[in-house]
Formats: structure tokens, sequence, C-alpha cells
């Protein structure tokens, strides 16, 4: 039941989301179909997903400081590694100080919160950080430095640091290449791929989605289709059923015009033959109703790709 607009223009009707834990989505379809609205609007909670995921977007730019600017004095790696509570403890974060001292409290219970404190590896945290930064193209001297001294294009590399190391249960990625050079390109590919979090993936690299995205959604005609797959299996899969879509319109405008051939030579002719016009005209109706819908809003290879 997904309706999305921009201004007045609706970009997805009646359309379902339909994720599953741990895989990664391209998110593909041509400019302006409202791939990156759909990203925030997911972000955003416009569209209604459980509560309890934790859900982080990154956008294709990013504006200022988006660590906790308190924390902008902060050696880069420090910075990132409190992140993780914004400098509160880390029971905070996750809005559990009141279960603590307790065996169950709604619906999460003391083993829950152990279990996810281990998995933000408080202990380490600052060195899970340099190792993400190190990834990214950070030396140690950048990492040195205050987020505020980094240019717009480091700045979208800390934000995707800091969402790597937050490790959200869905994470929504937009155009996360355009400021990436090969090294820290190939070690992102390597690091969501091997990663068991769910991720969304807008991207017109084509390889990027290749190595990383195993599903594709297909966002088309204000509906989301869903595809088994990488990038390129996509292509291929799409332009094999449109290519069997093709040959069953072919054979049904042939029976069709074979039908009104009949039609059109026997209707008013002897009582037995228009008779069988009767019934061909019942065959014909039937056969358009039932028509092959081709979808030819192909696209070449190229169509999301830089």
């Amino acid at each position: 039941g997904i309706t999305l607009y921009a201004g007045k223009q609706e970009l997805i009707s009646s359309g379902t989301l339909a994720l599953t834990y741990g895989v990664k989505y391209g998110l593909v379809g041509r400019n302006g179909v409202g791939k990156s609205t759909l990203l925030r609007a997911i972000s955003d909670r416009t569209v209604k997903i459980p509560d309890f995921l934790f859900v982080i977007h990154v956008e294709q730019e990013v504006d200022g400081n988006q660590c906790q600017s308190s924390h902008s004095c902060f050696p880069l790696a420090d910075q990132l590694s409190r992140c993780r509570s914004g400098g509160r403890g880390p029971e905070e974060e996750l809005g559990l100080e009141a279960t603590i001292d307790q065996e169950d409290e709604g619906d999460v219970t003391l083993n829950e919160v152990y279990e996810r404190l281990e998995e933000l590896d408080s202990d380490s945290a600052t060195a899970r950080a340099a190792n993400i930064l190190t990834g990214l193209g950070f030396d140690h001297a950048m990492m040195q430095k205050p987020t505020r001294e980094f240019s717009g294009g480091w700045r979208m590399r800390i934000a995707l640091a800091q969402a790597l190391f937050l490790q959200p249960d869905l994470l929504l990625l937009d155009e996360p290449t355009n400021h990436l050079d090969v090294d820290a390109l190939t070690w992102l590919e390597e690091f969501l791929a091997a990663w068991d979090r769910t991720v969304v993936i807008v991207s017109h690299d084509r390889g990027f989605l290749n190595q990383v995205t195993t599903h594709t959604v297909f966002l088309h005609r204000k509906r989301m289709l869903y595809y088994g797959g990488s990038y390129d299996t996509f292509l291929k899969v799409r332009a094999e059923h449109m290519a069997n879509q093709s040959a069953t319109l072919k054979e049904q405008n042939r029976r069709e015009a074979h039908l009104k051939q009949f039609i059109a030579r026997f209707g008013q002719g002897h009582k037995k033959m228009a008779r069988q016009a009767q019934s061909r005209m019942k065959r014909l109706k039937k056969l358009q109703e039932e028509k092959a819908e081709v979808d030819f809003g192909t696209f070449p290879a190229s169509a999301f790709v830089t």
C-alpha cells in the first residue's frame, strides 16, 4: 500500500516493500522515477517499517558534520567511536537504561542487551573505527583531524564510515561511490559483500552493483518489481521476459487477424457460417481481453551507468 509523491507527481502507487534480512538489494530505474525519494521515505519512516529496526540513510551529498557536532573538535577516529553513544553510555544509546537490572522488561531481555553491547564492541571501538576509516582512504594524519576540517567529498566518506561503524539493521546508500577512489571502492565492495546486514543501494556504478548486490528492485511504472540476482542478471532476465512477451503478442496478433478476417467474410453470409462467425466473435473478445501486455519500456545497459 505504499504511495509516494514528488509534489503532485505520483511516483509509486500501491507499491510493496519486501526486504529479507541480510540481503543486499540494488534499487534501479530511470532517473526521476523516485529511487532517492523512496530511500528517504524509508529513512523518515513515511513508509511504515517495524519500530525496532535501526535504519541509517547515507545520502548523495552530506551537509556539515553528520557525526555529532559536539565532538567535532575530537580526532576523527575517536570522534567516530563516540558516535556509537553520542557521549552517553552504550546502554542509553540502545534505550535500555531501565532494563539493565531486570531480566525481562517489555520486549527486551537482559541477554539481548549484552548481545547488542557485544555487537557494538565497546572495548575496541576506536580501533574498529580506525579500520573502517583506513579502508575508506583516511591515513593516520587525517584521522587526527576533526570532522569540520574536511571538504564535502571527505565528509561523505565520514558519513559512510559512521554508518558502517554503527551496524544498522537496514543501511540505505544513495550513490555511495561518488566520492570514492578505486582502492576505497574495492574495500567497500568487499566489506558490504561480507556484511550480514540488509543494504539497499542506489548507484549508477554497474560494476559496484554487480559486486555487492544479490537481488534487484526495479522501480518502474509506479511499482516495485523484484528480481533475484545482480544488476547484470536483472538485465538478462528482463530482456528474456520481454522477448517472451513479444513472441506471445505476435502469436496473439496473428490469431486476432485470422478471426477478424473470418468474421468479416462470413458474418453476414449463410446461417451456418454466420453462427460460426458469432462463435469466432466470442473467441476474439476473449483473446483481446487476455492479450499480453508487452512492456516496451526497455533501457540500454548504460541507462543507469555513468
